[in-house]
Formats: structure tokens, C-alpha cells, sequence
């Protein structure tokens, strides 16, 4: 679809800046925060 050597996904930051200025948007939690409670209901699912 973009043609060869098209790698432009490697080099873009997320960015939700414009986001919070237009829609007043606040995330809730932290990346860290997801992951861990994520990973902890895996753990409690699997058994481990």
C-alpha cells in the first residue's frame, strides 16, 4: 500500500496532546498501572 522501504510505524511517537486540548481528555491510568493489574489477573487466572 505505501510502496517499498515504507517504515514510517518505526519512527512514530504517540502523541495525545491534541487530543486533551480540544476534547479536555484526561487518561485515568498509567501504561504501568494497566500492565501490572493486566499481569496480575493473568497470574490469578493461570494459577500462578
Amino acid at each position: 500500500v505505501y510502496g517499498k522501504g515504507f517504515e514510517d510505524i518505526h519512527t512514530r511517537i504517540p502523541d495525545i496532546t491534541k487530543l486533551h486540548r480540544f476534547v479536555e481528555y484526561r487518561r485515568k491510568y498509567s501504561l504501568d498501572d494497566i500492565l501490572h493489574e493486566v499481569i496480575a489477573e493473568k497470574r490469578k487466572e493461570l494459577g500462578l
